[in-house]
């Protein structure tokens, strides 16, 4: 390869023949094109197999409006942070949102990764989710910050699995490399209400 060329390396499903395949391009006018059956497992490579879930919300109104799911589960108003005449108002704003299912579902991946761990353990997952100014364009991100409280293990055994649960929570997945997640785990008698 001529010093400073670039190599891409593609894979895409061939659906008239049900065959990964694996492409590799070098910049500048070489293109090389390799086709081989490729298994999801081998190495560097990922395929997403069997959707699992689905679920679908609206939003209309932006942060001033109201979202909805399509079964009607939750129905809120939202309101801008730090609107005025709307403080007595029951309203929430997409950062709860996120705060809630990020807490609800990397709860989930703690308790499995316990369960496979062999470990019995009660937890509590608290969550924030902060809205800030971002610098680097004049706009505005988020960052999220997890609190496990865990009954049941050691503090050793506790970040050992903080640390497996991150790796495996979808949530972690989506967010790592795009915001600041701050993640710590304390060992407690009882978890609080």
């Amino acid at each position: 390869m001529k010093q400073g060329a670039h190599r891409v390396t593609l894979f895409f499903l061939d659906k008239r023949r049900r065959e990964f395949v694996y492409t590799r391009a070098v910049s500048g006018i070489t293109v090389y094109v390799a086709k081989k059956l490729l298994k999801p497992e081998e190495k560097g490579f990922y395929f997403m197999t069997k959707t699992i879930l689905t679920s679908r919300a609206a939003a209309v109104g932006g942060r001033d409006g109201k979202v909805s799911s399509d079964d009607n589960v939750i129905n809120l108003d939202l309101v801008m942070p730090g609107t005025k005449g709307k403080e007595d108002i029951p309203t929430s704003n997409p950062e709860q949102l996120f705060a809630a299912g990020y807490a609800a579902c990397f709860d989930g991946a703690y308790n499995l990764m316990a369960r496979q761990a062999k470990k019995r353990v009660e937890t509590r997952t608290n969550s924030e989710v902060s809205l800030l100014q971002d610098e680097a364009d004049n706009g505005v991100k988020i960052a999220a910050k997890l609190v496990v409280e865990v009954v049941g293990v050691s503090q050793e055994e506790a970040e050992e699995l903080l640390e497996k649960a991150h790796g495996f929570c979808p949530y972690s997945k989506a967010t790592r490399g795009n915001i600041d997640v701050d993640l710590s785990v304390k060992v407690v008698e009882a978890l609080s209400e």
